[in-house]
C-alpha cells in the first residue's frame, strides 16, 4: 500500500513593517526609541532606579518594552533586532536589575513602589 504525504498548504509571507508610517502607525503608549531620549526618563514610570545606571544605551531602549509585558519578537520586530538578540538583551537587563522575572522587573521600577522607598 502506498502512503499519503501531507504537502501543507502554503501561506503568503508576513510582512512585518519596519518603521512606523502613517499606513503602519507605532501602538499607543509605545515610545519611538528613534526619537525618545535615552537614559532613566526614556522609560515611563521610571524615576531612575539606582541599577538602571548600569544599563547600555540599547537596554535602556528595551526596558520600557519589558516593563510593558512585550514578548521577544515583538521587541525585535519593533526595533529590527533578532529575537535572540532581544532575547540576549532581555537576561541581560534581568541580570543587572537583580530581578527573575518581567513582572518583578515591572514592579521594581513602579514609581509608586519608589516613592514609599
Amino acid at each position: 500500500m502506498m502512503s499519503r504525504m501531507h504537502v501543507p498548504a502554503t501561506r503568503p509571507p508576513v510582512a512585518y513593517p519596519l518603521a512606523h508610517s502613517p499606513a503602519h502607525p507605532r501602538p499607543s503608549g509605545m515610545p519611538d526609541p528613534a526619537a525618545a531620549p535615552s537614559g532613566p526618563s526614556a522609560c515611563p514610570g521610571a524615576t531612575g532606579h539606582p541599577r538602571q545606571a548600569d544599563l547600555t544605551r540599547r537596554e535602556r531602549d528595551i526596558l520600557p518594552y519589558l516593563i510593558s509585558g512585550k514578548s521577544n519578537k515583538y521587541i525585535s520586530i519593533e526595533l529590527s533586532i533578532s529575537s535572540r538578540t532581544a532575547e540576549a538583551h532581555r537576561a541581560n537587563i534581568l541580570r543587572k536589575m537583580g530581578v527573575r522575572s518581567t513582572m518583578e522587573l515591572a514592579c521594581r521600577m513602579c514609581p509608586h513602589r519608589q516613592a514609599r522607598e
